[in-house]
Protein backbone atom coordinates (compact mmCIF):
# COMPACT_ATOMS: atom_id res chain seq x y z
CA UNK A 1 0.00 0.00 0.00
CA UNK A 2 2.78 2.18 0.53
CA UNK A 3 3.43 2.08 -3.11
CA UNK A 4 -0.09 3.14 -3.75
CA UNK A 5 0.20 5.84 -1.15
CA UNK A 6 3.40 6.93 -2.61
CA UNK A 7 1.85 7.03 -6.06
CA UNK A 8 -1.18 8.92 -4.75
CA UNK A 9 1.13 11.37 -3.04
CA UNK A 10 3.15 11.76 -6.20
CA UNK A 11 -0.03 12.23 -8.21
CA UNK A 12 -1.26 14.70 -5.64
CA UNK A 13 2.12 16.48 -5.65
CA UNK A 14 2.17 16.49 -9.45
CA UNK A 15 -1.38 17.77 -9.53
CA UNK A 16 -0.49 20.46 -6.97
CA UNK A 17 2.63 21.33 -8.96
CA UNK A 18 0.65 21.51 -12.19
CA UNK A 19 -1.97 23.67 -10.53
CA UNK A 20 0.80 25.77 -9.01
CA UNK A 21 2.43 26.12 -12.41
CA UNK A 22 -0.94 27.02 -13.94
CA UNK A 23 -1.57 29.55 -11.21
CA UNK A 24 1.95 30.97 -11.53
CA UNK A 25 1.44 31.28 -15.32
CA UNK A 26 -1.96 32.84 -14.81
CA UNK A 27 -0.51 35.13 -12.15
CA UNK A 28 2.31 36.11 -14.51
CA UNK A 29 -0.21 36.79 -17.29
CA UNK A 30 -2.42 38.74 -14.91
CA UNK A 31 0.62 40.74 -13.76
CA UNK A 32 1.43 41.52 -17.41
CA UNK A 33 -2.19 42.48 -18.03
CA UNK A 34 -2.14 44.51 -14.81
CA UNK A 35 1.08 46.23 -15.89
CA UNK A 36 -0.37 46.95 -19.33
CA UNK A 37 -3.57 48.23 -17.75
CA UNK A 38 -1.58 50.44 -15.39
CA UNK A 39 0.31 51.82 -18.38
CA UNK A 40 -2.94 52.43 -20.20
CA UNK A 41 -4.42 53.92 -17.03
CA UNK A 42 -1.45 56.28 -16.77
CA UNK A 43 -1.92 57.20 -20.41
CA UNK A 44 -5.63 57.73 -19.87
CA UNK A 45 -4.94 59.79 -16.74
CA UNK A 46 -2.58 62.02 -18.74
CA UNK A 47 -5.14 62.28 -21.52
CA UNK A 48 -7.88 63.02 -18.98
CA UNK A 49 -5.67 65.65 -17.33
CA UNK A 50 -4.90 67.20 -20.73
CA UNK A 51 -8.59 67.09 -21.65
CA UNK A 52 -9.47 68.65 -18.29
CA UNK A 53 -6.89 71.40 -18.87
CA UNK A 54 -8.19 71.93 -22.39
CA UNK A 55 -11.78 72.03 -21.09
CA UNK A 56 -10.69 74.56 -18.46
CA UNK A 57 -8.93 76.65 -21.12
CA UNK A 58 -11.95 76.40 -23.41
CA UNK A 59 -14.17 77.37 -20.47
CA UNK A 60 -12.02 80.46 -19.95
CA UNK A 61 -12.19 81.26 -23.65
CA UNK A 62 -15.93 80.69 -23.60
CA UNK A 63 -16.33 83.12 -20.70
CA UNK A 64 -14.13 85.64 -22.50
CA UNK A 65 -16.16 85.27 -25.71
CA UNK A 66 -19.42 85.53 -23.78
CA UNK A 67 -18.18 88.79 -22.21
CA UNK A 68 -17.15 90.07 -25.64
CA UNK A 69 -20.54 89.08 -27.06
CA UNK A 70 -22.28 90.91 -24.20
CA UNK A 71 -20.14 94.00 -24.88
CA UNK A 72 -20.86 93.74 -28.60
CA UNK A 73 -24.58 93.46 -27.89
CA UNK A 74 -24.37 96.63 -25.79
CA UNK A 75 -22.41 98.32 -28.59
CA UNK A 76 -24.99 97.17 -31.14
CA UNK A 77 -27.83 98.56 -29.00
CA UNK A 78 -26.00 101.87 -28.67
CA UNK A 79 -25.38 101.95 -32.43
CA UNK A 80 -29.02 101.09 -33.10
CA UNK A 81 -30.09 103.95 -30.83
CA UNK A 82 -27.66 106.26 -32.61
CA UNK A 83 -29.02 105.14 -35.98
CA UNK A 84 -32.58 105.66 -34.74
CA UNK A 85 -31.65 109.16 -33.54
CA UNK A 86 -30.00 109.95 -36.86
CA UNK A 87 -33.02 108.64 -38.76
CA UNK A 88 -35.24 110.94 -36.67
CA UNK A 89 -32.94 113.87 -37.45
CA UNK A 90 -33.02 112.98 -41.13
CA UNK A 91 -36.82 112.78 -41.02
CA UNK A 92 -37.01 116.20 -39.31
CA UNK A 93 -34.67 117.65 -41.93
CA UNK A 94 -36.62 115.99 -44.73
CA UNK A 95 -39.79 117.55 -43.32
CA UNK A 96 -38.09 120.95 -43.16
CA UNK A 97 -36.83 120.55 -46.73
CA UNK A 98 -40.30 119.56 -47.88
CA UNK A 99 -41.78 122.62 -46.14
CA UNK A 100 -39.13 124.89 -47.67
CA UNK A 101 -39.67 123.39 -51.13
CA UNK A 102 -43.41 123.91 -50.72
CA UNK A 103 -42.80 127.52 -49.67
CA UNK A 104 -40.42 128.03 -52.61
CA UNK A 105 -43.08 126.64 -54.94
CA UNK A 106 -45.68 129.00 -53.44
CA UNK A 107 -43.26 131.93 -53.74
CA UNK A 108 -42.58 131.04 -57.38
CA UNK A 109 -46.33 131.01 -58.01
CA UNK A 110 -46.61 134.42 -56.31
CA UNK A 111 -43.68 135.64 -58.39
CA UNK A 112 -45.38 134.49 -61.60
CA UNK A 113 -48.54 136.32 -60.53
CA UNK A 114 -46.51 139.44 -59.74
CA UNK A 115 -44.70 139.16 -63.10
CA UNK A 116 -48.09 138.87 -64.83
CA UNK A 117 -49.33 141.91 -62.90
CA UNK A 118 -46.14 143.77 -63.78
CA UNK A 119 -46.57 142.88 -67.44
CA UNK A 120 -50.20 144.01 -67.31
CA UNK A 121 -49.15 147.19 -65.53
CA UNK A 122 -46.48 147.83 -68.17
CA UNK A 123 -49.04 147.26 -70.89
CA UNK A 124 -51.45 149.60 -69.11
CA UNK A 125 -48.71 152.19 -68.71
CA UNK A 126 -47.83 151.80 -72.36
CA UNK A 127 -51.49 152.20 -73.33
CA UNK A 128 -51.79 155.19 -71.02
CA UNK A 129 -48.62 156.68 -72.49
CA UNK A 130 -50.06 156.18 -75.95
CA UNK A 131 -53.28 157.79 -74.80
CA UNK A 132 -51.53 160.58 -72.89
CA UNK A 133 -48.88 161.34 -75.49
CA UNK A 134 -51.33 162.78 -78.02
CA UNK A 135 -52.95 164.71 -75.20
CA UNK A 136 -49.60 166.07 -74.08
CA UNK A 137 -48.87 167.03 -77.66
CA UNK A 138 -52.22 168.66 -77.88
CA UNK A 139 -51.63 170.48 -74.59
CA UNK A 140 -48.22 171.63 -75.78
CA UNK A 141 -49.75 172.80 -79.01
CA UNK A 142 -52.44 174.67 -77.10
CA UNK A 143 -49.83 176.19 -74.79
CA UNK A 144 -47.88 177.30 -77.79
CA UNK A 145 -51.00 178.70 -79.29
CA UNK A 146 -51.78 180.49 -76.04
CA UNK A 147 -48.26 181.85 -75.89
CA UNK A 148 -48.49 182.96 -79.46
CA UNK A 149 -51.83 184.57 -78.85
CA UNK A 150 -50.50 186.11 -75.66
CA UNK A 151 -47.48 187.37 -77.50
CA UNK A 152 -49.68 189.03 -80.10
CA UNK A 153 -51.91 190.46 -77.49
CA UNK A 154 -49.20 192.08 -75.66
Amino acid sequence: MSDLMHKIEEDADREVMEKKADFVNKLRELKKVNLNLRGELGSYKMKAKAASKEAEDLGGLLEKYEEEIAQLKVSVKIEEQTILGLKKQIQVRDDIIEQKESRIFEEKLKMKDIEKQLLLTKENVSELEQTVEPLIMEIQDKKKTIEDVSFYLI
